[in-house]
């Protein structure tokens, strides 16, 4: 296992505020993230790498390995990301033997609170804390309010987990974890890790330097291309982590005072060679051209619209369409915003589109027709 540096910015965001910004790049991070993605079967399409990193890591697991994380997660990808709060407590360099070691030594009724969400913001929200720990220690009542709360929400998937959870004996729950976690990285994630980590280790020096000049906001949007960040009573530091499995998608996750941010890997423009365009500009312009996903900037133009909503006006299957809009959403041409998904134009995009061809062609772009 190779190591890789973690933590590449950590300190103030501003001389007078004492909210803290961390940038860290781990391959404990990105395990769990490939877990889940494999937990959300169905979704290939929402994401960059395609259905075929999907085939090859699902052959690659093996069926009984792909039976016990059904089991585990009741197919829920919430249980992974629960998780990513505990992942930024283990000492750096955050790899994945330094996150088994962790959980290893680590209480399994702790461990069995992460993922119930006792330490998750969103949780709390909806549940008071001590209600989550009654629940977490067996009581009946506070699990039934707990439960009677997530079936509120519109995660399915969670409600069934954490009903699971919940029935499971702590100590065995940790050994499965455990046993889960080991053969996921044994089988699928170290043949990956050493040609995905110096792009998440570059991308998070990077981060960390543009953190130095600018504000927290305008870094978070910079970073997951739509997410405007509005600070949180309570959070007094938030952690970015780039990820190469979630493009073009962003992951939140908390502990009571922290805000985690998976935002999606930037394109390596500095990998290429010669006269190679940049990777950005190529996907802008095979986003645009494509005449369906023109007629779909040309609909997002006048107002937002769901994925539903698109695939009603379309005509189309919502997995068709859901691939337009990733598509679209990796060139940076849309957003989505919750609540409900919506997606919209991101009109300021569109004079950049521009302007970067006329970077890339140079001189003999020059709309004044001068020459050198």
């Amino acid at each position: 296992m190779t190591s890789y540096p973690a933590i590449f910015g950590y300190g103030n965001q501003g001389a007078d505020e004492p909210m803290k910004i961390g940038v860290e790049a781990g391959a404990a991070y990105e395990c769990l993230l490939t877990l889940h993605v494999i937990t959300c079967v169905g979704d290939y399409e929402a994401y960059t790498v395609g259905r075929a990193w999907f085939d090859a890591a699902r052959a690659a697991a093996g069926p009984e390995l792909l039976a016990d994380i059904e089991r585990f997660t009741a197919g829920s990808d919430t249980v992974w990301d629960r998780l990513l709060g505990l992942t930024s407590t283990v000492p750096a360099p955050h790899d994945v033997s330094a996150l088994l070691a962790h959980l290893e030594a680590t209480d399994a009724r702790e461990i069995r609170l992460h993922l119930l969400g006792y330490y998750d913001r969103s949780c709390r929200h909806t549940t008071p804390a001590e209600t989550i720990l009654r629940a977490a220690e067996g009581d009946d009542e506070a699990q039934r309010t707990y439960l009677k709360a997530a079936s509120l929400s519109n995660d399915i998937p969670w409600r069934s987990a954490l009903r699971h959870l919940l029935e499971q004996d702590a100590a065995a729950m940790k050994m499965q974890l455990l046993a889960i976690l080991s053969r996921w990285y044994a089988l699928v994630f170290r043949r990956q890790e050493d040609e995905v980590m110096p792009a998440l280790v570059a991308d998070a020096k990077a981060k960390s330097a543009l953190a130095k000049q600018m504000s927290l906001q305008r870094l978070i949007l910079l970073a997951t291309q739509d997410y405007e960040y509005v600070l949180e009573p309570g959070v007094q530091r938030v952690i970015l982590i780039p990820t190469a499995i979630m493009r073009p998608w962003t992951v939140l996750a908390s502990l009571p005072d922290t805000r985690l941010i998976c935002y999606p890997l930037a394109s390596e423009d500095g990998k290429r060679h010669g006269d190679a365009p940049p990777d950005q500009l190529v996907q802008l312009y095979k986003a645009l051209g494509d005449e369906r996903r023109l007629h779909i900037l040309k609909k997002l133009a006048t107002e937002s619209y769901t994925l539903q909503e698109l695939s009603d006006l379309f005509g189309i299957g919502k997995t068709t369409m859901l691939h337009h809009l990733v598509v679209l959403r990796g060139a940076g041409l849309i957003e989505v915003r919750e609540p409900g998904k919506h997606y919209r134009l991101r009109a300021e995009m569109l004079p950049r589109a521009a302007e970067q061809l006329r970077a890339y062609l140079g001189a003999s772009a020059d709309p004044s027709g001068a020459t050198q």
